[in-house]
């Protein structure tokens, strides 16, 4: 006989904690995070996405390597931390990103847990925007990268 409850599903390979992001009003000191292993898959799948790798017989999907450690892209850290931040909005889908200014600081390597957060700074009285700062790290606390975005009030 069918069962009507739901079966468990295994989580998703990304985490975001402290969810879900709700239509309250913003509060200074609010923060989102992302946790996410970063896998060798993750990172040949990436470079293929961002056209640095061809699909076919001989493909090449490993993407670059520092020593015998493969890197991840900067851009897959800022997708990250973009992802945070966006989870303050009352729709992270769909978040308006007014401006955004990332530094990176050091490589993300595979099969490392990194944990991009992002937490509101201030919020605009007259707008609605909000001010968020996000930063990306090793499980160790290993800073990678950090970003400073403007989002547009929903």
């Amino acid at each position: 006989m069918p069962n009507d409850e739901e079966t468990p599903q295994e989580p998703p390979a990304a985490d975001v904690a402290d969810m879900p992001a709700t239509s309250a009003a913003p509060v200074v000191g609010a923060t989102r995070t992302v946790t996410h292993a970063l896998s060798e898959a993750d990172l040949a799948l990436f470079a293929l996405v961002m056209g640095e790798a061809e699909l076919g017989p001989e493909a090449h999907l490993a993407p670059e390597q520092a020593g015998d450690q493969r890197v991840a892209p900067p851009a897959l850290l800022l997708a990250l931390l973009t992802t945070s931040a966006a989870q303050h909005s009352a729709r992270p889908a769909l978040a308006r990103f007014v401006s955004g200014q990332a530094r990176f600081i050091e490589p993300a390597y595979a099969e490392e847990t990194v944990r991009a957060s992002a937490t509101i700074t201030g919020v605009d009285p007259a707008t609605g925007a909000l001010r968020v700062q996000a930063i990306c790290e090793t499980e160790s606390g290993r800073r990678l990268a950090e970003a400073e975005y403007l989002l547009r009030a929903d």
